[in-house]
């Protein structure tokens, strides 16, 4: 089950920030991926794009490389695709 929450943590201390993605980091790859933490390689060619993200698109984009069987660190055109799709709506 999920709950639609809006994560926007504007006053959060850096600290806070690191100490949550690094509990996000666990999430990777499951279906309780937040969205803070990267699920890509810094070397990856989309490393621009998805850092840049919101943490809704980061999750929507997690979830749907999840849903169609795609290596969560990949650059094929079907990533790029949904990439595209996801930050475009």
């Amino acid at each position: 089950m999920s709950v639609p929450i809006n994560i926007d943590l504007p006053e959060v201390t850096f600290n806070a920030l690191v100490k949550l993605s690094e509990a996000d980091r666990k999430l990777v790859n499951t279906e309780d991926y937040i969205g803070l933490a990267w699920f890509w390689s810094f070397t990856n060619p989309q490393n621009k794009v998805l850092s840049t993200a919101s943490t809704a698109n980061r999750r929507k984009i997690h979830h749907e490389f999840r849903a169609q069987g795609l290596d969560l660190d990949g650059d094929s055109g079907i990533h790029r695709m949904i990439v595209h799709r996801v930050l475009e709506d």
